[in-house]
């Protein structure tokens, strides 16, 4: 039996899987956690298109590990490479998906994509070089995406948007929305969209990140016209956003917007942001104050109560 095989099917036994010791895997097809399983270690290089992992089961682990794809130099984006796919659905969600301290790169889409998720986290995991999303959310619940750094995420042909971390939703509806999801203590760099992103999403809190080097910094958004919800309790607080090698035209530093009749709501202070040309697009929102920092402190606030609309 193969070294390949010895390890599939330990996994579909579920339990605990430790390949620290294993050799390096050149997969040719995902490996695929149905059963609860903590997976540890261990040297992944996925099959061109298909996710390296993929995970069907709540009470999941997956620690240490390093995976890679196939994006090299002038490579598009192909959506079914994604390094890890943990995937449940509307009515049986998955929960307790936990991945923690993974080096994952050069996917030709996400490094990491949890949809219909609760309770779940990816944190202190090194991203580099992937072609859509560093860690994409959809219509995911109480997930926490955290001390994890995130790095190089150009626009490729075809392509015209790109996250470090993202909290969305996958059927554009009121019930698929993500909510309660936080991002925190990220350091996220050189994206040439946005660095963090929502859309529609509900109690979505992004707190004390670094993002550096990103088109737009940080998006709390509806999408466009036909999006049905727009976000709603989200919170951008004490983020420093920096335009600092930027490669793509600069945005905003922070945008946040709802839509004509369904404002965003929520609360954007104490972040500092420093080379943004226009450092705030807020608009179709209530209830919204936003803090100006200059320096260390923050001595100058603006409060924007009331519905309204800036440029």
């Amino acid at each position: 039996m193969s070294e390949l095989e010895a390890v599939r099917r330990t996994l579909e036994a579920g339990g605990y899987v430790d390949l620290s010791c294993a050799p390096p895997l050149e997969l040719t097809e995902p490996l695929r956690i149905t059963r609860p399983t903590v997976l540890v270690g261990g040297d992944l290089t996925a099959a061109d298109g298909a996710p390296a992992l993929e995970v069907t089961s709540s009470r999941v682990r997956i620690v240490g590990t390093r995976i890679r794809g196939s994006a090299v130099t002038g490579s598009v984006r192909d959506p079914g490479e994604i390094l890890i796919h943990a995937h449940g659905t509307e009515h049986q969600p998955l929960h307790d998906v936990v991945i923690r301290g993974c080096s994952l790169s050069d996917s030709r889409s996400d490094a990491v994509r949890l949809e219909w998720c609760r309770s779940s986290s990816v944190t202190g995991c090194g991203v580099d070089h992937v072609l859509y999303a560093g860690v994409m959310c959809l219509s995911c619940s109480g997930v926490l995406v955290a001390d994890n750094r995130i790095a190089d995420i150009p626009l490729t042909a075809g392509t015209v948007d790109g996250y470090g971390i993202a909290f969305s939703d996958a059927g554009n509806t009121e019930a698929s929305r993500s909510r309660d999801c936080r991002a925190v203590r990220n350091v996220i760099e050189l994206v040439d969209r946005e660095g963090i992103d929502t859309h529609g999403g509900l109690g979505i809190r992004i707190t004390d990140n670094v993002v550096r080097g990103c088109a737009r910094g940080i998006a709390v958004v509806s999408g466009n016209e036909s999006r049905r919800v727009a976000p709603q309790r989200c919170l951008v607080a004490r983020n420093l956003i920096d335009a600092a090698g930027v490669r793509a035209a600069g945005l905003e530093a922070v945008a946040f917007r709802g839509i004509a009749g369904n404002p965003a709501t929520g609360l954007v202070l104490g972040n500092t942001v420093r080379r943004y040309r226009r450092p705030f697009s807020i608009w179709q929102a209530e209830a919204v104050r936003e803090w100006l920092g200059r320096g260390r402190g923050f001595p100058r606030e603006r409060r924007l109560w009331g519905r309204f609309r800036t440029g």
